[in-house]
């Protein structure tokens, strides 16, 4: 068992999910998407924090889905995200809507 340990890779693929949050590219998301389903729950919840950092409310989906994971940190860090981007969704459906009502003004 200490084998397996010695060289577990679960602390650089989260750090990865860290480094990847910063990344403009809209394909990010779903790399992230895909790294919170990983087997570590420490990658699940460093994806998860950074799909919340990016900002991207397309994310909600996958983030919801963890709300039930079986690791505490997870379910707390996937209600985190779910709070921070439906609360991004909600601000731009806010400023579309007052766009909207602007141009008929007009």
């Amino acid at each position: 068992m200490e084998e397996v340990r010695k060289y577990d890779s679960s602390p650089v693929r989260a750090a990865s999910a860290r480094v990847l949050a910063e990344d403009p590219d809209p394909a990010i998301t779903k790399v992230l998407a895909e790294q919170a389903g990983d087997e570590s729950w420490i990658v699940r919840a460093a994806a998860l924090e950074a799909l919340a950092k990016r900002g991207d409310p397309s994310a909600l989906d996958t983030v919801e889905v963890y709300l039930t994971d079986e690791k505490d940190i997870v379910k707390y860090t996937a209600a985190a995200a779910t709070v921070r981007l439906l609360a991004i969704k909600l601000a731009r459906s806010s400023a579309d809507l007052k766009d909207q009502q602007t141009t008929l003004q007009k």
